[in-house]
């Protein structure tokens, strides 16, 4: 990573806490902040580029990337305070629970920058979370508890970094599968369910190891007392998890039902961050309810500037976005049948969507395993037969090839995690 990740980390988040406090009005922070950062970011990606080629590897970038997320969400919380104080009602609740209502003082910023555990690969965090952390806040048991404890943290830590380790012989095994064969003309010349096949084991050893680091970090923040969060649940009494600062979710991603679920599900503080920091802040206010698709591109086009400037990656980011807007439009128009059938016909539609969805996966992040472009788009093209049905079936939903309305049904919500009743309509 070199000598000089942290001095980076410094300069940047330094600024940020300057302009914030003493230099710029609140009202634009926000957005002063999102450009400088992402800036500053972009400026380090090309650094990297130009010392290292197209032949990624770990270095101050990984760092600079958490530390972005955390300067420019802070600059938001910031934003969001002021409004509260300001008597203004948020538009979200998430907005609400993580406004900072008075500025931090130098010694809990740049504790929240640097807090060891997640600094140089994450996950990211809220600064709220980490100044309740710090002053025992989130281990009361009631309101009037004023002398909080931490509780053990022993067996949680452990069994979170157990997963981790647990992961560390796939890992090793995944090294006999590198990604320079998927730019071979040996690998263009198998049969397309063999190449479907081997790309999609590829995926899953490459976040797999991605796993294994999120699964180590958290460990720390559990092992720490970062991690905990206390539940109260309807009958009065309190649960305890250790998931405060969590980037896994294994089975969500790997059995998903929507590519929606993938992006949310995924790197969660990234995804976390992406949401509540960018896609919303891009919508309009009196366009919240009707939730507008270009937000969703400005999302995944802010994503792909943080990653960096691999052609690969644009890919991804374009393609994963046309699979979630297909996603959407198939929950609303061609789900509600189903439902409508009965349990057995959805439990039907649910496993052909996760079978779907797992090839798609697979090829999806073939351009974070060749970054390089003509490489990406020799693989993509490789597979062209598969994007050109969910380019059709996107094409016929939104022209209003609709097999609900023909049915007779109302089409559904787009949400992922809604379960509506379908009646006909009258």
């Amino acid at each position: 990573m070199g000598p000089y990740a942290w001095l980076h980390a410094l300069i940047s988040s330094g600024a940020t806490y300057v302009l914030c406090g003493y230099v710029l009005p609140v009202r634009l922070a926000p957005k002063v902040i999102m450009a400088f950062a992402m800036a500053y970011m972009a400026a380090s990606h090309i650094y990297r580029m130009m010392s290292t080629g197209l032949n990624w590897s770990i270095d101050f970038t990984a760092p600079q990337m958490i530390v972005t997320v955390k300067i420019t969400a802070f600059a938001f919380n910031l934003y969001d305070g002021y409004q509260i104080n300001q008597g203004k009602k948020l538009p979200f609740s998430y907005w609400e629970e993580h406004a900072l209502r008075s500025f931090p003082s130098v010694l809990e910023y740049f504790g929240y920058i640097f807090f060891f555990p997640g600094f140089i690969g994450g996950p990211a965090f809220e600064i709220s979370d980490y100044i309740a952390f710090t002053n025992l806040s989130i281990f009361k048991k009631s309101a009037d508890d004023n002398h909080p404890t931490i509780p053990s943290t022993l067996l949680p830590a452990l069994r979170t970094m157990c997963k981790g380790l647990a992961c560390l012989p796939a890992v090793a095994l995944s090294y006999k599968f590198p990604s320079s064969l998927l730019k071979e003309d040996s690998f263009f010349m198998k049969p397309f369910h063999t190449r479907l096949a081997y790309i999609s084991l590829m995926s899953f050893f490459y976040r797999l190891r991605l796993y294994t680091g999120w699964w180590l970090s958290e460990g720390s923040f559990v092992a720490s007392g970062m991690g905990y969060r206390a539940v109260t649940l309807d009958d009065g009494k309190t649960e305890v998890h250790w998931d405060r600062v969590s980037n896994n979710d294994f089975w969500a991603v790997e059995l998903a039902q929507s590519p929606r679920i993938i992006t949310d599900r995924w790197n969660v503080s990234s995804a976390t961050w992406l949401r509540h920091y960018c896609y919303e802040r891009a919508m309009p206010e009196d366009q919240h309810a009707r939730r507008p698709t270009w937000p969703l591109y400005a999302t995944m086009c802010l994503s792909s500037l943080w990653h960096g400037f691999y052609p690969g990656y644009y890919l991804t980011f374009l393609f994963a976005a046309l699979f979630v807007y297909c996603a959407r439009l198939t929950r609303a128009h061609v789900r509600p049948v189903f439902v409508w059938l009965g349990p057995g016909y959805k439990m039907l539609y649910d496993v052909v969507c996760t079978l779907t969805v797992l090839p798609l996966l697979g090829v999806t992040m073939g351009g974070f395993l060749v970054l390089e472009l003509r490489p990406a788009l020799a693989l993509v093209w490789s597979f062209w037969a598969l994007f050109a049905q969910v380019v059709v079936a996107t094409v016929l939903l939104w022209l209003g090839f609709s097999p609900a309305r023909l049915l007779g049904l109302t089409p559904g919500s787009c949400s992922p995690t809604a379960s509506p009743v379908y009646e006909k309509r009258q």
